[in-house]
């Protein structure tokens, strides 16, 4: 992609995490945020509500059947979401050997990050490789009312050359989810 690629030193991170997870291709990337994402979505007007894990199940599921795929790779904030996706016992299920905890909170991570209430820099190397994992990805399930689940959209997109297969669990893709549109025969809505 033109405007957002792996330095040398990202690209060594990122293959050695391939090997130590056993990420292959082909692979159904899905993105569950939790954290203080929920927790302030519930407090707004706009932002939208968490949806809860069965419905990332659900669209996986659905991917899983109609391309054979049996292996995901699950980007999340959220250990409880990760051992969601290993009960469902129907692929091989890929993450991150992070400590979840660090995103516990109802502080948004960016406040956190910058009063050092965690550190910056494991923080951002486990952003980086569920960003590019998830752009790596053959499939994509993710909120596109997160602008990380669109960022690694549109990063799966610039990188492959075409549209890969992919469900949003809230909103339809758009540039930016608080942007009004028709969407079928429907009144307009935050798409």
């Amino acid at each position: 992609s033109f405007l957002l690629r792996p330095n040398n030193r990202l690209e060594r991170m990122l293959q050695q995490t391939r090997t130590m997870i056993g990420y292959r291709h082909p692979i159904i990337g899905v993105q569950v945020r939790r954290g203080d994402s929920c927790s302030h979505s519930s407090s707004s007007p706009v932002r939208p509500g968490c949806q809860g894990v069965e419905a990332y199940v659900a669209r996986a599921r659905e991917m899983a059947a109609l391309y054979g795929v049996g292996r995901v790779f699950v980007a999340t904030d959220d250990d409880t979401v990760v051992a969601a996706f290993r009960a469902v016992g129907e692929w091989e299920v890929n993450v991150l050997p992070v400590d979840r905890s660090v995103f516990e909170s109802s502080l948004f991570i960016e406040y956190r990050l910058k009063l050092n209430y965690t550190d910056v820099h494991a923080v951002t190397a486990s952003t980086m490789l569920d960003l590019f994992l998830l752009a790596e990805a053959d499939y994509l399930v993710a909120g596109f009312g997160s602008h990380f689940g669109r960022v690694a959209f549109e990063l799966s997109v610039g990188n492959k050359g075409y549209v890969p297969p992919y469900a949003s669990v809230d909103y339809p893709y758009c540039f930016h989810f608080l942007e009004q549109r028709r969407i079928g025969p429907f009144p307009p809505q935050f798409c």
